[in-house]
Parts: structure tokens; C-alpha cells; sequence
């Protein structure tokens, strides 16, 4: 794990602007944003395992619950029927039933769930056939935020900040015009992800 501030140093050591103060540091903070969500969501996509949080709401009658959740979700996990101290999971839609599902009159739970991205209100969730009521829980995982300030710490899987460290003095390097160096600051990423990623069914020696 890292500060922000650490990684920012690291970074500017990395693309050889330890001396400089270009670019700056409110533009550095801005690339070691960008750059721990693309490292986050390279992980991800690597196999790490990553926490998710749990809404719950109540279906009205009409086939869509809007998730309404802070900041911008990356995925969601699961759909849960709720049931007294029961839950029930939701299978994915299978757009060929979709029809069918439709002009099945109101229900005491759904059976079947859709995800959808609506840029105005956020995610989405489409459950059929249409409840009249009910309790659903909806796991999703929110994508990473920002390192808000220099003493912010980033608690990533290990060596995961080097990524970060990486990918930023790569940006900076391009900000500079220093393409060759930025280029091989991000064959250096890719090796390093290789490595770290390789080491994700490993979070859980027991398993």
C-alpha cells in the first residue's frame, strides 16, 4: 500500500522528473487517478477479488428498480428475491424468453433479472416477470474512487501500487513529449501486471 503523495514521488523518480515540477503536481494527482482505475479494473479483469455492497430495494408494480447508487458502479454481482429470512437468486435474462416474461400478469417475485446502463439515472435493474410487490437485494461493486488528498492511502492487492507508480510516470513521460521512456514504462506495467494478477488465485492460500 502507498499514499498518494508516495506514489506521486515514486512516479516522478520513475519518469526521471524527481528534479522538476512538471508536470505539476495537481496534474500528477490527476494521472494517478486515471492510472489506479486502469490498474484497478486490469486487476479485476486479472481474477483479484474485489469487494462489492448491497442495496436493497422494493419493487412498485413496474418491471425496472433504478439502483441509485453514489459514484459510478462497475459491475453487478448478483439480484436476490427476498423472502422472509430466505433469499431466492435471479437468474440472467435470456432474451428469447423476454416476451413471454412480459405478458406474465403481476407476481409475487421475479425470477429473472436484466442489468442496463441509463446515463441519466445510473444502473438499471430490469426483474421479471413484473412483482406486484417485494424485497430484492442487489450486490454490486462500485468502482474505485479517487485519492482524495496526499495522505490517502491505496490498499490494493500487493505490489499493486508499483502499477499505479507505472502507469503514471507514463502519462507524465507523455505530458513531457518523452514517448520512448513512456513506452517502456508501459512494457514494464504489463510485465509487472503479468506477475501480479499471476498471483491472485493465491489470495486464498487455504483454497
Amino acid at each position: 500500500m502507498a499514499t498518494r503523495a508516495q506514489i506521486r514521488t515514486r512516479a516522478r523518480s520513475r519518469a526521471d522528473q524527481d528534479l522538476s515540477t512538471f508536470p505539476t503536481d495537481t496534474q500528477y494527482n490527476d494521472y494517478i487517478n486515471e492510472s489506479m482505475r486502469e490498474a484497478w479494473y486490469d486487476l479485476v479483469a486479472g481474477g483479484w477479488p474485489v469487494d462489492f455492497t448491497v442495496v436493497v430495494k422494493t419493487a412498485t408494480g413496474t418491471p425496472t428498480i433504478t439502483l441509485g447508487a453514489a459514484g459510478v458502479v462497475a459491475f453487478v454481482r448478483g439480484v436476490y428475491y427476498k423472502s422472509g429470512g430466505e433469499y431466492y437468486e435471479l437468474r440472467r435474462l435470456n432474451e428469447g424468453n423476454r416476451a413471454e416474461l412480459l405478458s406474465v400478469p403481476g407476481t409475487d417475485k421475479a425470477e429473472f433479472y436484466d442489468v442496463r446502463i441509463d446515463v441519466a439515472v445510473g444502473p438499471v435493474i430490469e426483474v421479471l416477470p413484473v412483482p406486484a410487490a417485494g424485497t430484492y437485494r442487489i450486490e454490486y461493486v462500485p468502482e474505485v474512487a479517487d485519492l482524495a488528498a496526499d495522505g490517502t492511502v491505496w490498499y490494493g492487492p500487493a505490489r499493486s501500487d508499483e502499477l499505479i507508480v507505472l502507469k503514471s510516470a507514463s502519462k507524465a513521460c507523455r505530458k513531457e513529449g518523452n514517448s520512448q521512456l513512456a513506452q517502456e514504462l508501459d512494457r514494464e506495467y504489463l510485465m509487472l501486471l503479468e506477475k501480479v494478477t499471476a498471483m491472485a488465485s493465491w489470495f486464498d492460500m487455504r483454497n
